[in-house]
């Protein structure tokens, strides 16, 4: 619940962030994605890591059924 109410906060504050940024950048520069001032987007790129081949090999012989 907290980590909700921080990342509730966080949007608020980069989308005020972008909203600052954006009107009052350089001639020139291109907008930010509001995205860029997210803590967490390092944590959301990573997902689960790929199974391995003796995780697959395993779930081959418990799940019997098709060959490649």
């Amino acid at each position: 619940m907290a980590e909700s109410r921080d990342r509730a906060a966080w949007n608020r504050t980069f989308a005020m962030l972008a909203g600052l940024y954006n009107p009052n950048r350089a001639k020139g520069a291109q907008p930010v994605d509001p995205m860029r001032f997210f803590p967490w987007a390092d944590l959301q790129a990573k997902g689960p890591p790929p199974p391995s081949a003796a995780d697959r090999a395993t779930l081959r012989s418990v799940f019997p059924g098709r060959e490649k």
